[in-house]
C-alpha cells in the first residue's frame, strides 16, 4: 500500500554529502508541482525543511510501502482487549503494531514481531505520566528483582512476561539488554522528572544525552533487529549496536519534533540548543548529521549481508513509521495520506 500524492517528492539517492545539505540558507521542497521557499521561521517549515533534508541524505524513500499484518494484529488485540480501559489505550496499541510492520517487517517469526508490538505499546503507554503513575511504573525495576510483578494483571504483568520470554526469541546479550532498558526507562523518566527541578541538571548537556539515551530504549530497539532464529551469532552485528542505538533515537527526535513543538512540549533537541548555546534549527541540523553518520557506520560494520539488509529496512521502516502515523501529525508538513486509523486495529 502507498500513500496517493505524497506531496513532498525525495529522490531515493542523493549525491550530496551528509554536511552539505545543512549549510543552505534556503531550501526548495518540491510541494504539489511547484516550488516553494521554504520560510524557517514556523514549526512546519523548520521540520519540512529537515525532514526533507535528512531522508534525502539517507537515500531513502520519503513516503514507505505499507502491507497490513493481520495476523500480527488479531494475535495483539487476543492480549490487549483483557487490559483495563483497552480503548483508551488503543492508539498506543496500534502505533505499536504500525512501528512493528514498518521498522520490523523484515521480521519472519510472527512471534517475535508479537513481543516487539507488546513491548512498544506498553512503552508508549507508560510515558503518560498519569498511567504510569496509576501502574506504579515506578515499582517496575524492584518487582521485577522480586518476582513480584510477575503475577500482576494488565499491563505490568504484560511487561513482565514480555521480559522474562525475550530469551526465547533473542541471544541472551540481546534478551538482557531489552530487559535492561525496561529499567533503564524507569530510570529515565525519574531523570525527567529531575530535570524538570534541578536548574544544575539543565544546564548540563551530557546529562541531558544521557537521560534521552536511558529513556529511548534504544538497546531493546536495536537488539530486536536481529531475532535469534536468524541471526544466532551476536558477533553479526554486536559492533553496530551503539551507533545503532543513536539512530533509533534520533531518528524519533527529528520526527517527532514538529508534533511536540505544536504541543508546546520541550524536547530533546530543544535542551541540546539550551545547553549548547545553539539556536533550535542548528541543533536539530547537528542531530540530523549525527544520524546520517551513524546510519553509514552501521552499514560499514555490518557489511554485505542479511544483518546490513535486516539494518536499512528497519532504518526505512523507522523513518516512514513516523512519516505515516497520525500520531506525529506529519501530514500537515508533508502532505500525504496516514496508512493507519489509531482507534482500528
Amino acid at each position: 500500500m502507498r500513500a496517493e500524492n505524497p506531496g513532498v517528492v525525495v529522490p531515493m539517492h542523493s549525491t550530496q554529502s551528509p554536511s552539505g545539505i545543512w549549510d543552505k540558507a534556503e531550501t526548495h521542497v518540491l510541494q504539489d508541482d511547484f516550488a516553494v521557499k521554504v520560510n524557517k521561521n514556523s514549526p512546519a517549515d523548520v521540520s519540512r525543511t529537515a525532514i526533507v533534508e535528512f531522508v534525502t541524505a539517507l537515500g531513502l524513500e520519503i513516503i514507505p510501502t505499507y502491507q497490513p499484518d493481520i495476523e500480527l494484529r488479531q494475535k495483539i488485540e487476543e492480549t490487549t482487549r483483557l487490559w483495563e480501559d483497552e480503548e483508551a489505550l488503543r492508539p498506543f496499541i496500534v502505533s505499536a503494531i504500525f512501528l512493528t510492520e514498518t521498522g520490523y517487517g523484515h521480521i519472519l517469526d510472527n512471534n517475535v514481531k508479537v513481543i516487539i508490538a507488546l513491548y512498544t505499546a506498553l512503552i508508549l503507554i507508560m510515558d503518560s505520566p498519569a498511567i504510569a503513575e496509576a501502574n506504579n511504573a515506578i515499582g517496575i525495576p524492584q518487582g521485577l528483582c522480586q518476582g513480584s510483578i510477575h503475577a500482576t494483571p494488565g499491563l505490568i504483568g504484560t511487561l513482565a512476561k514480555l521480559a522474562k520470554d525475550s530469551w526465547d526469541y533473542f541471544v541472551p546479550f540481546a534478551a538482557g539488554s531489552i530487559v535492561i532498558s525496561i529499567l533503564d526507562h524507569v530510570n529515565g523518566e525519574m531523570l525527567e522528572r529531575l530535570g524538570d527541578t534541578d536548574s544544575d541538571a539543565l544546564t548540563s548537556y551530557p546529562f541531558v544525552k544521557y537521560r534521552r539515551m536511558l529513556s529511548g530504549l534504544p538497546d531493546a530497539f536495536s537488539c530486536f533487529i536481529w531475532e535469534k532464529s536468524r541471526f544466532p551469532d551476536v558477533n553479526a552485528y554486536l559492533l553496530a549496536i551503539p551507533a545503532a542505538n543513536l539512530v533509533l533515537t534520533y531518528i524519533n527526535d527529528i520526527l517527532s519534533l514538529y508534533k511536540e513543538e505544536l504541543a508546546g512540549e520541550t524536547t530533546y533537541i530543544h535542551d541540546r540548543a539550551r545547553t549548547t548555546g545553539k539556536p533550535t534549527l542548528e541543533a536539530l541540523r547537528d542531530v540530523a548529521q549525527e544520524t546520517v553518520a551513524a546510519v553509514e557506520q552501521v552499514r560499514a560494520l555490518l557489511g554485505e549481508g542479511d544483518a546490513r539488509d535486516a539494518w536499512d529496512s528497519c532504518v526505512q521502516g523507522f523513518v516512514g513509521y513516523h512519516i505515516a502515523n497520525p500520531r506525529y501529525r506529519l501530514k500537515e508538513v508533508l502532505g500525504g495520506e496516514y496508512f493507519i486509523d489509531l482507534m482500528k486495529y
